[in-house]
C-alpha cells in the first residue's frame, strides 16, 4: 500500500488527475447536499406559513365559539329560548299571539 501510494505521489500528472477528480466529486456532493437542504428549508417555511394561517383560523373559531357559549349560558338566552320554543313567559309579561291568515 505504501509503495503504491508513493508511486502515485511521485507520478505527479496521475496524482493531480486523481486529486482533481476527487475534489470535483466532493464539491459535487456538497452542492447536491446544499441544494437539497435549501429545498427542504423552502418547503418547511411554506408548511410553517400554512400552519400559522391554520392556527389563526382555529383561534378565530375558538373565540367565536367561546362568545356563543357565553351567550347561551346567559339568562338573556334562556329567557328568549323559553319564550320562543317552550311558550313560557315571565309573570309580569303579557303574551300576544299572532293569528295567521289562510
Amino acid at each position: 500500500m505504501r509503495r503504491t501510494l508513493f508511486k502515485l505521489i511521485t507520478n505527479k500528472p496521475q496524482f493531480v488527475k486523481i486529486l482533481s477528480v476527487s475534489l470535483i466529486a466532493f464539491i459535487g456532493i456538497l452542492i447536491v447536499a446544499l441544494v437539497a437542504n435549501i429545498i427542504k428549508s423552502v418547503n418547511l417555511s411554506a408548511k410553517e406559513r400554512e400552519l400559522k394561517n391554520q392556527l389563526a383560523s382555529l383561534e378565530q373559531t375558538i373565540q367565536k365559539n367561546q362568545t356563543e357559549i357565553e351567550y347561551k349560558q346567559s339568562s338573556d338566552y334562556t329567557d328568549r329560548y323559553a319564550r320562543e320554543y317552550l311558550d313560557k313567559s315571565n309573570p309580569d309579561e303579557e303574551v300576544y299571539v299572532g293569528v295567521s291568515e289562510k
